[in-house]
Order: structure tokens, then C-alpha cells, then sequence
């Protein structure tokens, strides 16, 4: 009897856990892909122009959020300039591939060429966002760099936490 009602709370324990941990895995988070027409675990639903639009909707908002936390001079708008300009352009071609992507014919290894292209033109494009950075963050203040460090290091979009160093 002792070992029957043992295996009943047992059981009824691990349901619960697995219930209270399948909660906390499908809640909403923080970040661009929350909001109608988002799957389980905050995953986007409905075709990739729309995700893109949406995505750097996202990125827009923050980077405002960015500039008027920085309180930027005039003599830095052109360094702030080339960097968001340097994003636009990575996110433009990151929409490209995904654009072209459905309407590739492709065999196994056409397949793998595409994504080993795709990914050699996002590091040369995450290269010029990274030289634009640099660029700003030389004209800052040692205030400002240190607003533009917490702003990068923090991540709302995975969970809202400081990354681990």
C-alpha cells in the first residue's frame, strides 16, 4: 500500500513539473518575435518578408532606443549614420537570401553551396557593421561607450539577461 500511494505522488509530482516547466517554456518573451501570428516558444508563423519586416521593425526601434540613450553630438551623427547604415544593409541582404531562397532548384549540394554562400555574406556583412561600430564607439565619450557596452550586452530578445562572460 506504502509503495502504491509512494508511485501515485510520485507520478503525480513529475506531471506537474513537466506541466509547470512546459509553461514556462511557451510563455511569451521579450522581443521581436512576440505578438499575433507567433508559434510556441515565440516562434514566427507566416512567410519570411513578413518575419523580416517585423525583425527590423524590431532592430529600428532599438537602435532608436540606442540613440537617444548615447545623446549623440552632431559631430557623431555621421559615425551614427554609417552604423545604422551598415545594419540596413545586412538586414537587406539577409531579406534577399530569404527572398530567393524558396525559388532555388536545388539538388543536396546545390543546397549546401547556397547556405555556405549565405553565410559567407553575412560574416562579410556582420565585418562592416562590426568596422562601423568601431568607428562610432572611437568618437564617444568613455559615458557613452559604456551606455553603448550595457545596450549590447543585455539581450531582450533571448530572455532578457546580461550575456555570460
Amino acid at each position: 500500500m506504502k509503495t502504491m500511494h509512494k508511485l501515485t505522488l510520485a507520478t503525480i509530482a513529475a506531471l506537474g513539473l513537466g506541466l509547470a516547466s512546459t509553461a514556462a517554456f511557451t510563455a511569451p518573451g521579450m522581443g521581436w518575435c512576440d505578438g499575433p501570428g507567433m508559434g510556441p516558444r515565440g516562434h514566427m508563423r507566416g512567410d519570411p518578408e513578413q518575419r523580416m519586416q517585423k525583425m527590423q521593425a524590431f532592430w529600428a526601434e532599438r537602435m532608436e532606443e540606442l540613440r537617444t540613450k548615447l545623446k549623440l553630438t552632431s559631430d557623431q551623427e555621421v559615425a551614427w549614420k554609417a552604423f545604422t547604415a551598415a545594419q540596413t544593409a545586412q538586414h537587406q541582404a539577409m531579406a534577399d537570401h530569404w527572398q530567393r531562397l524558396p525559388q532555388a532548384k536545388t539538388n543536396t549540394m546545390e543546397h549546401f553551396n547556397t547556405m555556405i554562400q549565405f553565410m559567407e555574406d553575412r560574416l562579410a556583412g556582420m565585418k562592416a557593421v562590426a568596422g562601423a561600430a568601431n568607428e562610432l564607439y572611437k568618437v564617444l565619450s568613455p559615458e557613452q561607450q559604456t551606455i553603448m557596452d550595457d545596450f549590447f550586452a543585455s539581450r531582450p530578445f533571448h530572455g532578457g539577461g546580461p550575456r555570460a562572460k
